[in-house]
């Protein structure tokens, strides 16, 4: 992410960013940069302050707290402490938003004066009008005192049915009925009772793939499977939901949704990923807006002026020899040409490139010092001609970590007191973390950072305040995250909020 000096410099013209650094104007820069940080921490302090969740948040004192209690004429009492007063608060202004002057409303205003809490909601009062329809009778049943069933059971009485054996399945979260983008994510790999795994290509013989209909999905995981599955049906809709299931009922059924490249399980199933991999720097890169597949008349727009990496500046005549009669591709070996790429040498890379519509220029270099910046001609200049309305420079990428960011809101704790094991592989070591904190049913978000960078020996564990953020050690390809499951006590779901995927039939 761009520092705030960054964005600053990104607004000057490519001529002001003078290199080595640092210059007297990244100083500059750099100076009022911070200033503007400062500005924006002091921004969010001052918003978290009027949110009653996050006011005076691990203050010894009560202060903003104090403050929007005054707003509705409540006070801290004397010895309260600030989470004491911020559950005080609440009940406060529930109270009085939902009015004093019902049974429930004096219940609370009596409890506030006395200091009790009380299960106040209407479900947990025993009301005399919902004692019985017909009667206000209220009736007691003893039961005999040799009925051992409370004692060996836990239990007076207790009425339970069973259910059938089933299969392996997965249900889908996600609502199909206004169809599917697949361009950027095509693949299913299943592995069903033990065969295959199977890759299912969802777009296969399809013409638009950006909106793929329900029906669509379910044909092409049937068809693609009936060669080694022949007779059965996988594929369903249950209310536009994508359901899979194994043919195999009972324990040996199994079905497992696989990671790799091109999965489409979250799009069409709801179900993240759990293989995470680090991605190699890209080089600055643009492509224009203007449908370029005509005669274009280059006269009056036939000079491209370009800056690549900050040292490399060209003017480019991009007409020939009849400019009011040229093509696409005349144009592409012009630009080539003009930076130095020969079109008739059949080199692996070009700077520019076309798809018969649009123009591609890409800097030869990758990584943040990869740079493209287009200046103005001395005269006709042909850059909106060519590319439209696109910013005039790009920067490239550097290599970057594997990532994953969690689903689950941890800002109000977890309790980890039954599940609390995370099982992960980063850059291929792999680490068992038990992440409860201090107190296992209300572990908070910073005691899990810890738990983890602490278990792995590497800082590879963050949070935004409301969820886990990991990432691995290494940058680029090789750096790899795995999110497995722990032999037992697994709390990827809690904590993470992603899900299995892996799943077994089970027994009637």
């Amino acid at each position: 992410m761009p520092t705030k000096t960054e964005r600053i410099l990104s607004y000057l013209p490519g001529t002001f960013r003078a290199l080595p650094k640092p210059t007297a104007l990244y100083s500059v820069s750099d100076a009022f940069g911070a200033e503007l940080l400062k500005g924006e921490n002091s921004l969010a302090a001052v918003m978290q302050a009027h949110w009653v969740d996050r006011a005076d948040q691990s203050a010894p004192v009560i202060d903003d707290l104090a403050r929007i209690g005054a707003l509705y004429g409540l006070a801290p009492r004397d010895g309260e402490s600030v989470e004491e007063f911020r559950e005080h608060l609440k009940r406060y202004i529930r109270t009085f938003l939902e009015g004093t002057v019902t049974v429930q409303g004096v219940l609370r205003i009596t409890a506030e004066a006395l200091g009790l809490h009380i299960a106040d909601e209407y479900e947990e009062l025993d009301s005399w009008w919902t004692r019985g329809q017909f009667n206000d009778e209220l009736v007691t049943v003893e039961l005999p005192g040799f009925d051992v069933a409370p004692k060996l059971l836990g239990t007076d009485a207790i009425i339970t049915h069973g259910v059938a054996e089933t299969s392996a399945q997965v249900r889908g979260i996600v609502d199909l009925s206004g169809g599917v983008d697949l361009s950027q994510a095509n693949v299913l790999r299943l592995k069903i009772d033990g065969k295959g795994p199977f890759e299912i290509d969802l777009t296969k013989d399809l013409d638009e793939i950006t909106s793929v209909q329900a029906q669509q999905i379910v044909d092409a995981v049937n068809a693609q499977l009936a060669a080694a599955l022949p007779g059965q049906t996988i594929a369903t809709l249950e209310n536009n939901f994508l359901l899979l299931a194994a043919p195999t009922r009972g324990p040996e059924g199994e079905l497992e949704v696989q990671d790799d490249e091109d999965d489409a399980a979250e799009i069409v199933l709801g179900l993240p990923p759990r293989a995470y991999s680090g991605q190699a720097a890209t080089a600055a890169q643009v492509t224009g807006k203007v449908d370029l597949s005509g005669a274009l008349d280059l006269t009056n727009a036939r000079y491209l002026r370009l800056l690549l990496d900050g040292t490399t500046l060209v003017e480019i005549d991009c007409a020939g020899p009849d400019p009011a009669n040229m093509r696409l591709p005349q144009v592409i070996d012009a630009i080539n040409r003009g930076l130095g790429f020969d079109p008739a040498a059949e080199l692996d890379f070009y700077p520019a490139t076309h798809n018969d519509r649009f123009i591609t220029l890409a800097s030869p270099s990758r990584g943040l010092t990869s740079t493209l910046a287009f200046q103005r001609a001395a005269a006709q200049d042909a850059f909106a001609f060519l590319f439209g309305d696109v910013p005039v420079f790009h920067v490239g990428r550097a290599d970057e970590p594997a990532r994953v960011t969690g689903r689950r809101d941890l800002n109000s704790g977890v309790d980890l007191s039954e599940f609390a094991l995370l099982q992960l592989q980063v850059d291929g070591a792999v680490s068992l973390i038990d992440c409860a904190g201090e107190e296992p049913a209300n572990t908070q978000l910073p005691e899990i950072v810890s738990a983890i960078n602490g278990s792995v020996g590497a800082l590879i564990a963050t949070d935004n305040g409301r969820f886990l953020m990991l990432h691995s050690p290494t940058s680029g390809p090789t750096g790899e995250l795995l999110i497995q499951t722990p032999p037992e006590r697994d709390a990827t779901e809690l904590l993470l909020g992603i899900g299995p995927r892996r799943f077994e039939g089970r027994l009637a």
